[in-house]
């Protein structure tokens, strides 16, 4: 059985996933995300790295079961489980700490509690405007996490590859009828299936290894250079000269998808390319380890020092873009910090005993398994 192995470089992806998000909210008027929206690289990078390590952590659950080890009621206990412990601890803190600090939150915060805040802000734009906008992704990838397991551990094996190619193209198709059908690109890109296919193109990789189909996996990874690069630098194009329209929309989250998975693929091989080796450099690891934290927390960050803290302490924000970023980024950074050492990890510790009437059939470090879906408005 080939299992995922914990691999560094996954984690220093993250970093730079996540520090692609912080500039949109931190210095949103800065004139550099004019050029290139350095979020909604970040969000698609994330989604891909999500859509494969879940997807080769429930292939690690599949193999377990065909070979007797485990029933299905046990893998799905163990998916779920971990799922939970990892991901909903942060995020159920910081949903109390703003029903105490954000009275305007609490008629919708029904929402925010079942994870269908996207749905929310589909249909009230004005809220995603004012509260916790971030989290519309999290609700994305929950809702990923309910149909992912049906797909891998109940389908035949041989349908399993056509199940995950047909899930890309759902992504592609559902954002061209969303315009077809009158929706906004806003609503639109706030559903579920909107997303399939950057998600779909990490479980497509994470499929193609685990069949060990080395050639198709290669080829998938070299057409993401040769094809997926260059459409998605066309539509950077396309936003800075203000040459937007449907099929941009329709097309972009599928290139970047297609990109960041050659980008994912020669980071997680045995033998990286010539300097994907500094993916692993200490700072870059650590970053990434606790990149969930610094994506939940950052969000309000701006709003505590500009508001509470700085008037409290007689001081007043720089005026520069560049130093009111490094501070965001110091703060949130130590805010996750600390959240991860005193909080987080008691429930990752948890989740390893607890997460399988099993042990987990692939050994990782605790909180490696499988990726957070972070992003940007």
């Amino acid at each position: 059985m080939t299992t995922l192995r914990y691999n560094p470089r996954l984690d220093g992806l993250r970093c730079f996933a996540v520090f692609g998000v912080l500039p949109v909210h931190f210095v949103p008027d800065s004139s550099f995300l004019q050029y290139i929206d350095t979020g909604n690289l970040g969000v698609k990078l994330f989604f891909v790295l999500s859509g494969y390590l879940i997807t080769s952590s429930l292939l690690d659950y599949r193999d377990r079961i065909d070979r007797g080890g485990w029933t299905l009621r046990q893998a799905l206990h163990a998916f779920y489980v971990r799922r939970f412990l990892r991901l909903s601890p942060v995020y159920f803190a910081y949903l109390m700490l703003a029903l105490l600090l954000l009275p305007g939150i609490r008629p919708h915060i029904g929402w925010y509690f079942a994870y269908l805040q996207n749905f929310l802000f589909a249909a009230k734009p004005e809220i995603f405007a004012k509260y916790l906008a971030h989290f519309w992704t999290l609700a994305i990838e929950e809702q990923f996490y309910l149909l992912v397991p049906a797909l891998l551990l109940l389908a035949p094996r041989r349908q399993i590859l056509p199940l995950v190619i047909g899930l890309a193209a759902v992504g592609v198709l559902f954002r061209a009828a969303g315009l077809a059908f009158g929706l906004s690109e806003f609503s639109t890109k706030m559903m579920v299936p909107a997303q399939a296919d950057t998600l779909a193109i990490g479980a497509l990789l994470a499929v193609l290894r685990r069949n060990k189909d080395e050639a198709a996996a290669g080829l998938l990874l070299r057409l993401g250079w040769i094809a997926g690069l260059p459409l998605a630098l066309a539509c950077q194009v396309a936003h800075v000269f203000g040459l937007l329209g449907p099929a941009v929309f329709v097309v972009e989250n599928f290139a970047l998808g297609w990109f960041f998975v050659s980008l994912i693929g020669a980071a997680s091989s045995e033998r990286p390319a010539t300097g994907l080796g500094l993916l692993e450099l200490p700072p870059l690891v650590f970053l990434g380890r606790i990149s969930y934290g610094i994506y939940v927390y950052h969000f309000n960050v701006p709003g505590l020092l500009r508001d509470v803290l700085f008037p409290q302490l007689g001081l007043a924000l720089p005026d520069s873009d560049s130093v009111r970023f490094v501070l965001y980024a110091g703060v949130s950074v130590a805010i996750a910090a600390a959240s991860f050492y005193a909080y987080e990890r008691r429930f990752n510790r948890l989740k390893d005993r607890l997460g399988a009437g099993a042990q987990a059939p692939a050994r990782q470090r605790p909180d490696q398994a499988g990726a957070a879906a972070y992003a940007k408005p």
